[in-house]
């Protein structure tokens, strides 16, 4: 239900002149009400719907009623173009379903055909010469008659949209070449010392392993000291540790020909110090696969 009342006493100002028609016609504006303005407008609505229990679909009713009181439909306020009250009602029931796809209404406009006038108008050619606006002829456009119909709607439903494309296959895996095989090794010695301590002879066998299973047939082995002792002194000692670390590659079984040797004293240190220091990091013989 919705419901609505106008109370509006709307009038010319006082200050209009008098007009009409023909010229000098007594029709007084000012102060009087002004034309197509009723002084009550009542609107009434009523909704019904519900479903009907078949077809997927509801049942709607709907009622509303439009009431005026009584207004001038002339722009001259000629009394005799005065509208009296009337209620225009107008209405539809039908059925639609629940998704609002379809939908068939009867409807009715003006149910009781009510007859009223939308606006009234002097008519010049039939009036007498003369004759004051009162008296002239008048000619009215008439509101809408009483009219029915069915209508019928369809919404189209448009069709869902096609699946998505499947994604790509995901690129193979990306197997990383395998790390390059280990070239250098070093082997510690003992203070003063040349001979290989058993750590220092697990880490020759591995240098060994290593240079058979990848093909190196050359490998340069580099002996070198700490600061302990005059250059000759240590040079002597660094080619002795080398030599060393050959003679057990070659116990390991590999071709001594192709095993090179040198030493460096304590010119290349893996520690860097002042003279006469004891740097364990330094007493070393590094091999090199490949030489």
């Amino acid at each position: 239900m919705n419901e609505s009342v106008t109370y509006a006493d709307s009038r010319y100002g006082h200050d209009v002149a008098t007009i009409g028609f023909p010229a000098g016609a007594p029709t007084i504006l000012a102060g009087a009400r002004l034309t197509q303005a009723p002084l009550w407008t009542v609107n009434s609505g009523f909704n019904y719907i519900d479903d009907l229990g078949f077809w997927d679909s509801k049942g709607f009713l709907s009622l509303n009623a439009n009431y005026r009181s009584s207004y001038n439909t002339g722009s001259d306020l000629n009394p005799n173009k005065l509208q009296p009250a009337f209620v225009i009602v107008n209405g539809q029931f039908g059925i639609r379903s629940n998704d609002e796809e379809w939908e068939v209404a009867i409807w009715g406009r003006n149910l009781f055909n009510e007859h009223y006038n939308v606006v009234a108008f002097n008519t010049p050619a039939e009036q007498a010469s003369g004759a004051p606006s009162v008296a002239s002829a008048i000619s009215v456009f008439p509101g809408d008659p009483a009219s029915f119909g069915i209508t019928v709607t369809w919404h189209e439903t448009a069709p869902p949209p096609p699946p998505p494309p499947p994604p790509p296959p995901p690129p193979p895996p990306v197997v990383p070449p395998p790390p390059p095989p280990v070239k250098t090794f070093i082997v510690f010695f003992d203070f003063d010392k040349s001979n290989l301590t058993d750590k220092a002879q697990e880490v020759v066998a591995e240098a060994v392993r290593t240079a058979k299973t990848n093909g190196f047939v050359k490998v340069l082995v580099t002996g070198h000291t700490d600061t302990v002792g005059s250059d000759q002194y240590n040079q002597a000692l660094s080619i002795r540790r080398a030599q060393s670390v050959k003679d057990e590659m070659v116990r390991e079984g590999l071709d001594a020909g192709g095993i090179a040797i040198e030493g460096k004293s304590f010119h290349d240190p893996l520690v860097a110090t002042g003279p006469g220091v004891r740097e364990p990091q330094n007493r070393r013989a590094v091999i090199d696969l490949g030489g």
